[in-house]
Order: structure tokens, then sequence, then C-alpha cells
């Protein structure tokens, strides 16, 4: 019973395999008319830097649509071809499926001579990455492992699903991609923004799942670990790490080039972040834009083409693929530059990273390659073993918002070599023993440095191996000179050895040192390495190891943290400011006041692109647990954009915690120099607000009084007493007085909430003030809503309260592809009158939404507005209820002939699980997992097949009173069915299984308790004999499952 359709939910379920069709291969098909120019014309016809040059590494028929690439340990390239990407509306065509091919240079003369098909299963395939015995890919919407133990190029069997749940239905070319594997062992992985995932282990409860939407993510291989890493951007379709371990993404549209800080939110270009009280974004690192953003509109180029004066700036807004090169081959001017393909460019543009304040600057460099191919669409960039870069090429006309067809039938790899390459040797890492592994950690060749490393990192993690290799450790002190000190904290973070060095004297034996002590006596080998450790020890012991599971651990944990802070060499760099800010999110709430305090002092991070903004995603949580401490801290910080968003945040929370505003009031009142911010952040929190309690100290003397005192000078985040650019202090003050006296009137309401490009929290805000009523002339507003990016779905829902005709046509056309969240508010809209489910069911058999949609409690919910017409179309268009009891013992008595012994023993309580999590856990909790609204499955006589078919089939036979379904009949004609789980006499709060309403008493009309249970009939049958049997093996275990 959850929002997302019962039938998908299901599939989803089940390994992608089991959805791939049997027998060959499907010839890919070309709806893109012409060709490109031949490969070997291209590679001689590119414009390179004096002394490169390119060449073909492979091309179609050998490599076709390359979307993805990953180096195996013996220097083979692997690659992912997606044939099952499709032009718009289609976007993905499940006819067609993918594969995985491995193009190998056995002669080592810089051309690929043999190919080999690995796995050609796949649909939605988007990346391969190679480790750990095996291939890991992004397939069908999962993270999967595809096993290949004896190196022998055939899978050992079935993908298995590591991670589920990102999402494929309404994604396109925004799809999660990306994998890489980075230098702390952790694979990462990336996430557009056109809608939400929610991604866990499979049979991970929907309320323990992690979303993210547009977002870098990591997992790791051994510890089943997956989280987000850092929020926002467009569609990041590349990402690298830089000498010192930093990680770079690159993006399109808003900006192509961004640091990616743990527990950052960068700017989107639309929609909002899923936690609402980021309030503020970080920047693009880059200084400039490959585009006219002065005089072109962002999507002017797919009919114009590249203008002059984008081709001058670097040929458009679309990146996709990135390197940061350290191969050491090529002219010391390169190593360290940013390279990315530029789509509508048809080249490859360089920016070099440059420090400055706590992160860095990207600063504009000519162009690196330009093709006179315009099929040239680079996708993809990896360094070999020689040091020179390989360019996965796409080769097609169209871009991600492709309307003109697919040509799956070429696809290129380049090779950029710079001088004349030596012929390859033969390569085997994974052969190789640990010391010649250990020698090889210090190459000036990135691809030897990272393989060599990561196949330590594999031998530490496996059991078998991790023992003899425990000597590369000790190497690490005595032979390796010439070793970075990143390197070996990196390796130590990998195999969770860093936390000996984090968390304390309880895991560092007779070492008592500190965590800085110890890594000067690291660098002190290498004089370069002291620099670039302090850089990154922080990132590694808070952001890559995490906070460790005891109390014990913590406060080691904590402690280090502070011996940081108080380190003036090390405080005094703003890239270790920047980790500790970053470390915040990783403490418990209490623990991060002292460190957040301590890092506000710093004036000089006032006005810097990140620090401030970072310190404030850290302190959030901590101030909307204690507002009382957040009042404390405004008071003695010296940041001020952190001071505001504190305010902002107290503010906001003022019908909750009304004394802490009092106390901001106060504090503006005792201390002139942090008023300004107070009164910005005030404004901004009540921003929307009809009407608050007036605080304490609030009166029209005591704010004249305060603006008089406000000091002249103010940073540049902060309003002034008249300013162009931001509100005036006076105008902050007049909003303020009139949402504490006689409230805001509802044209200013309607203003905050039209206003697209205002600020996201003020028009939910002022939404929510709107529509607390029902009001005619409200209609129009709210129905210009349905589509809007951040109140779309509030808007639909908030259509219910409207007995309006017209609403149903707004609803439905066109139909919110992209969008679950608007696609179920939707549907709960139109089964809430008889009118409306008409046109529901209607557009159902039209195929305009799809019949999944309509789960078995909404059919109720339909027929329970008592109809007759309405209930025949539902019979017509959806199914039969069976709920008479001469139907119910009937479907009783052919489960039970079904259901034998031998047929049950055949299920597989695991995938009985997952379909348990997609289809009862909203209601149901069995072993500690799932929703409260049913009865917990726990207990109960669950191992007799007849109990669990007859609650089943009939779970309305017996129903404890705080299980009944009950109906509301509202006053406004809407009709709303569900528990009741807890009331006042005021109001009523009504549990469905989509959402949590509050009616008040007021609105009802009439109000029926039925003795029927909120969860419906005809469950069975949707899963299918296959799925019953599997789901039953899960409920009729004797313990939780895997």
């Amino acid at each position: 019973m959850l929002k997302s359709s019962l039938i998908f939910c299901v599939l989803a379920a089940l390994p992608s395999a089991a959805l791939a069709k049997e027998g060959d291969f499907p010839a890919p098909f070309n709806s893109e008319k012409g060709s490109p120019m031949p490969a070997e014309e291209v590679a001689r016809t590119m414009e390179l830097p004096p002394g490169f040059k390119c060449q073909v590494f492979a091309a179609e028929p050998d490599v076709q649509q390359p979307i993805a690439m990953a180096w195996d340990s013996k220097g083979r390239l692997w690659v992912a071809e997606n044939y099952t990407y499709a032009e718009n509306p289609a976007r993905w065509d499940t006819k067609l499926r993918d594969r995985i091919i491995i193009l190998e240079d056995k002669d080592g003369d810089g051309k690929h001579d043999g190919r080999k098909v690995f796995w050609e299963q796949g649909s939605y395939l988007t990346s391969v990455e190679v480790g750990y015995g095996g291939v890991w890919i992004l397939n069908n919407g999962s993270l999967s492992f595809i096993a290949d133990k004896n190196g022998d190029d055939l899978p050992d069997g079935e993908p298995e699903i590591l991670l589920d749940g990102f999402n494929t239905k309404t994604i396109g070319h925004n799809i999660v991609n990306g994998l890489r594997w980075g230098p702390d062992g952790w694979l990462y992985g990336r996430h557009g923004i056109t809608d939400t995932s929610a991604v866990g282990a499979p049979g991970t409860a929907a309320d323990k799942r992690t979303k993210l939407n547009c977002a870098i993510w990591r997992f790791h291989p051994t510890r089943k670990i997956f989280e987000n890493v850092a929020h926002g951007g467009t569609n990041s379709w590349g990402h690298d790490w830089n000498a010192d371990g930093e990680l770079f993404m690159i993006n399109t549209v808003i900006g192509h080039l961004w640091h990616v800080i743990p527990g950052a939110y960068y700017r989107r270009m639309f929609g909002t972040h899923l936690n609402p009280h980021v309030y503020e974004t970080i920047e693009q690192t880059a200084d400039h834009f490959h585009w006219d953003t002065g005089a072109e509109k962002w999507d002017a180029i797919r009919k114009l083409g590249v203008s002059g004066k984008t081709d001058e700036l670097g040929g458009g807004h679309a990146h996709v693929g990135m390197l940061i090169y350290q191969g050491g081959v090529w002219p010391k001017e390169y190593d360290g530059a940013m390279l990315t393909c530029n789509l509508h460019g048809n080249r490859i543009n360089m920016d070099k990273l440059v420090r400055e304040g706590c992160g860095y600057t990207g600063k504009h460099a000519p162009d690196f390659m330009k093709a006179k191919d315009k099929w040239f669409r680079g996708i993809d960039l990896l360094t070999g073993p020689d040091g020179n870069v390989f360019v996965a090429d796409w080769s097609d006309t169209g871009e991600c918002h492709d309307n003109d067809g697919v040509h799956r039938t070429s696809g290129r790899i380049y090779k950029i070599v710079y001088g004349e390459p030596k012929k390859a040797e033969p390569i085997n890492v994974a052969a190789m023993k640990d010391k010649e592994l250990a020698m090889l950690l210090g190459s000036q060749n990135n691809w030897w440095a990272r393989s060599t490393q990561q196949e330590i990192i594999q031998r530490l993690n496996n059991p078998s191996t991790s023992e003899q290799t425990v000597e590369v450790f000790q190497n690490l002190e005595t032979e390796l000179k010439f070793v970075s000190a990143i390197q070996k904290v990196q390796l130590l973070d990998a195999t969770n050895a860093i936390a000996a060095l984090i968390y304390g004297p309880e895991l560092l034996g007779d070492d008592q040192t500190s965590i800085p002590a110890q890594i000067r006596a690291y660098s002190q080998r290498n004089e370069k390495m002291w620099d670039d450790i302090l850089k990154r020890i922080p990132s590694w012991t808070l952001v890559h190891a995490g906070p460790a599971a005891n109390g014990k651990e913590m406060m080691g944990y904590i402690g280090n943290l502070f011996r940081m802070l108080a380190d003036e060499e090390l405080a005094d760099l703003g890239l270790v400011r920047l980790h500790l800010a970053s470390a915040l999110q990783r403490l418990p709430l209490e623990a991060r006041w002292p460190i957040a305090t301590a890092l506000a002092q710093h004036e000089e991070d006032a006005n810097d692109r990140q620090q401030p903004l970072m310190i404030w995603y850290g302190i959030e949580p901590a101030v909307a647990a204690d507002p009382m401490k957040g009042v404390e801290f405004i008071a003695s910080a010296k940041i001020p954009t952190v001071r505001r968003l504190v305010a902002r945040r107290i503010a906001e929370d003022i019908e909750k915690n009304a004394a802490a505003v009092d106390a901001l009031v106060a504090l503006m009142t005792k201390d002139a120099a942090v008023r300004a911010d107070i009164l910005a952040g005030m404004a901004a929190g009540l921003d929307g607000f009809s009407t608050a309690k007036k605080p304490a100290g609030w009166s029209d003397g005591a704010v004249e009084k305060w603006i008089s005192e406000i000091p002249s000078t103010q940073n540049s985040n902060t309003p002034s007493l008249q300013s162009p650019t931001t509100p005036s202090l006076r105008s902050l003050v007049s909003q303020l007085s009139l949402v504490f006296g006689s409230g805001r009137a509802s044209d200013e309401l309607i203003a905050i909430v039209k206003n697209a490009e205002g600020d996201a929290n003020a028009r939910r805000n002022a939404f929510t003030s709107l529509t607390r009523s029902t009001k005619s002339e409200l209609l129009p507003v709210v129905r210009g809503l349905i589509n809007d990016k951040v109140l779309g779905t509030a808007a639909r829902s908030a259509l219910a309260a409207y007995d309006d005709p017209n609403i149903p046509k707004a609803l439905l056309n066109p139909w919110p592809q992209r969008s679950e969240e608007q696609q179920a508010a939707t549907v709960a809209t139109l089964v809430s009158r008889p009118a409306f489910a008409h046109a529901l069911l209607d557009a159902v058999k039209a195929g305009v939404v799809p019949l999944a949609l309509i789960t078995p409690y909404q059919a109720r919910a339909i027929r329970s507005l008592n109809d007759a017409d309405l209930t025949t179309k539902l019979t017509s268009v959806w199914g039969e209820l069976r709920d008479t009891p001469e139907a119910k013992k009937a479907e009783l008595a052919d489960w039970t002939q079904k259901l034998t012994p031998e047929r049950l023993a055949k299920g597989e309580a695991a995938k009985g699980k997952a379909i348990f999590t997609a289809v009862c856990a909203a209601c149901h909790k069995l072993y500690g997992e799932g929703g409260l609204i049913g009865p917990d499955l726990t207990g109960g006589d669950r191992h007799k097949l007849t109990y669990l078919l007859e609650n089943i089939i009939d779970p309305s036979a017996i129903v404890p009173a705080d299980y009944r379904m009950s109906v509301f009949k509202l006053k406004d004609g809407r009709t709303i069915t569900g528990v009741i789980p807890a009331q006042t006499d005021r109001v009523i709060t009504v549990q469905t299984p989509a959402e949590k309403l509050t009616i008040e008493r007021s609105q009802v009309a009439e109000q029926t308790q039925l003795a029927m249970s909120l969860m419906p009939e005809g469950q069975l049958t949707a899963l299918g004999e296959e799925n019953v049997v599997h789901l039953l093996r899960y409920l009729m275990s004797d313990g939780p499952v895997k």
C-alpha cells in the first residue's frame, strides 16, 4: 500500500535478469539519420596543442554507444554499451538490451586487437567498474555485482543486487551513473536532478532508505554502507580526484566545475533540496562559464547553434566526462589540469585548479581539443596505463534532451598521446607481490598509483590475504620514502586502520601521540608532503572513516578534532577549517556546538564562497533541537552569514519555540553588532507567514532605537539601512511589524507564492497560510501551481478541497510523467470526489494514467463514494473487489490448493522480504522493520498457512477498533478514508497509506466507522503466484532475513 504502484514495486524487487528476454542480443537500430565522419579522419583532423596527436583505439562496429569505461588490473578497457537510451518522448527502449565488452591491446601498439562480450543482459546500463573478483554495474535502477572469481571473463552467475531503488520510471538522462573507485576504497557514483530515488539494500523498509536527488554518493564494497556525499548541481556526468585527494565534479548549465565537499549543498538548476532548511547554497568553483550567460538563454543553443561568443568562451553549457590529469607523461603545464568534454562545442575544455580561501577556484585555460566532426560527443575520460588519455565518443548529433533520434551503431574510443609513446608491455597488477605494488605507489602516473593502491586495499580487506599484506604498512614507515603521506593515510583509512589514529588511546596501543603528530612523523621524510597531509587529514578522519560505534571511540574522535582546532598551524589553513566544518555533520548534535563556535571566530572566512555555509549545514539540526543554544552561538559568532541563518531557523519555529524568538529580540536589544543579521534572519524565517505572536520586547520605540544604533559598516551579506540590492533594514522591520501585528494581506501572500524565483521556504509558508481555508478566489492561484517545481505536489493535493469540474482536466493534461510525488498526489485528489474519480478512470482506460497507480486501497476509496455508475466503471477498468463472503471462501480454497508444502518450500525468503517492503511495510512491521498503521506481524500465528491466507484474503473479518477504516465526508465535498491514530476536541488526525491529514471537526459533515480494515483485498491476485510464494516464505520465517 505504497504511493508508488503495487505492480512496479513487485517488478523492481526482482533481479534485472529476470526481466530480460532470453535469446540472441537484439539488433540495435538507428532512429538518427546520417552518419559520423570516419573515425580515422576524425582523429587526423582533431585540433590539439603542439606535440599531441589523436589515435583511434577502437571504433564501430567493435564498440558502439560507449556510455562508460573502466580499467582492470591487466590494463584492459571495459566498456558499458548502452542501447536502451532513446529519444524523447520514449526516453528508454527496453525491447533492446545493453552490454559490457572488454577491449584489449595485446601487441601494445595503441589500438585494440582483442574484444570480448562479458555480459549482455543490461537495461538502463550507465556504468561499469572492476574489482573484488567481479564487475560492478549500475543497471535497471540498481547497483549490482557480477562475480567472476576465476577471472575467465565469464559471469559466475546472475548479477547480485546490492542496492536498489534508483529511479528509472520518471528519469531520463538524469539517471544514476558514474561508478569510480575513490582513493579511500569506496565506490562513488552520481545522481541527477529530475526526480528522487529512495535507495537501500533489497528489502530495506521505505523509512530506512536513503533519499537522494541531484547528488554524489558512495558505497563501501565490504561494509555495504551507502551514503550521500554532497548535494546539488543539475546532472553531473563526471568526477575525479586531484593529487591532494580532493574530489571535483562536472556539471551543466549553471556552472561546470564544483569542489565536492562532503555534506555540502550546491546550487540547483531547479527545484529544492530534500532538506528544506538549507536556505542558501554554494556556487560553482570555476570563476567563469563556457557559454554566453549574459546574452543567451541556456537552451537557445539547440535552435541557434554555438554562437561566436559562446564558441570563444568554451562551446556551450553541457559538460560530460571529467579527468584531472596526473598521468606524468604530458608536459608539466598539464599536471593537475581539469579536462571535460563540451557536448555542443565538440571539444575538450580545460581549467586550472588554484587554491584560494578555504577551497579552490577553477581558472579558465585554452580549450585542449576540438573536433571537426559535428557528431563528436565525448562522454567519458580516463588516464591509461601509459599516462595518455582515452576519450569515449557517444557519436551522435543529439544531446541529452534528444529529439532527433539515436544513432546506435556508431561509437569510438580515441587515445590522446603526447610525443611518441613507447610500446606497452603486458600488465597484471593483481599478480604482483605486495612489495612490487608498494614500490609503484609513488608512480608519477596516477594509473599505476591508483591501480596498485586499489589492489592493496582489496588485499587488506580480504581476510585470506590481509595478514600477508600488513607488511606493506610496515614498509611505509621504513622503506617507501617516495610515497606521499596522503597515500599512506588513504590506505589506512580504506581498510578501517585509520580508526587507530582517530579514535584514541584504546586503539593506538603504546602510541599515545595525537593525529597531527602522527602525520608529522609520516611526512618528515618528504618535505613537500607536510602541507598536503595537513590539508587532507581532517577530511580522512571525519568524512571517510566516519564516527565510531561506541562512546569511547566517539570521544577520541571529537578530541582529535579539538586538537586540530588548537593547533595554530593547522587552524590557519583554510582547507583544514573547511573539512572541520564538514566534520560537524558526522557528530552528535551536542558535540557540534564547541567546534562550530570555534570555526565561527574566523572573521577571515566571512566572505568565503563555502565556509560560512558549511558551518551552517553542520549546525542547523543542532539549532532546531536547542534554539536557545543557537541564540548563544549568534552572540559569539563573527561570521554574519552564519548568524543570520541561525536566526532564520529559530524564527521559522516561532510557533513551537516562541521563547527562543524572545531571546533573539533580547539579544538584539543588548548587542547592536548582531542586530542587522538577526533582523534579516527573522524576516527570512517569517517570510510567507500571515501572522505570528509578537515577541517580548518588540515595540515601535524599540525598533526605531535598534535601527539607529546599527553600525554603518556591514558585511556584504548583511542588509544595510538603505541598499539598492537587498531589502533595507527599515523594510525588514516593517514586514516583521506587520506579521506581529495585523498580519499580511492575502494579496501579499499570493505574490510570494506566485514568485517562482523566490525563496522556496517563504513560498511554502505562504502557500500553507493561504490554503488553511478554502476560498474560491484562490482556486486559480492553486491550479496555476500544479506544475511548479516547489509547490506542484502541494498544489495538486490542495485542489481536493475545491469542487470544480475543470480540476481533473488540469491535473491529467498533461500527466506529470517525471514526478512520482506529483503522480501520487494527483491520484489521491482524484479519488476524493465522484466526478473526479470518473475522469481518473477514463484516463486510465485511455492509457494516460498507468493502471498500476490505482492501488486496491484507492479502488476501495472510489467505491466508498457510493456512486453506482462509478462502481461499474471501476469494475470495468480496474477489476472487481472480491469482498463477498462467497468470493472470499472461493479465493481461500483456490490459494490453499495452490500453496502446497512442496510449493512453499521453493519460495525464497529474501525475495519475499523485498516484496513485503514494497507492498506491506508501509503499514505493518515485521522483525522491527515497517510502519505502525496496522498491527505488528512479528507475533501471531504466522507459521500456519491458513492463518495468513485468512487475514490477507479477508483482512476485515476481525478488525481491532484502532485499525478500522473511517470514512469522512467533508463539507467541501471531499471524501477521505483512513484510520484515526489521534484526535482531540478540535481536530482529527487521519492516516491513509499515502499521508497523514489533520482535519478540523468543524469541516466534517459526516463520519462513519466501518467494520473494515484499511488493508485492501485482492493483494494476492495482484502479486501473482510466484511472488505470493516468496512473500509467504518470508512471513512464515523464524527470524530476520538479510
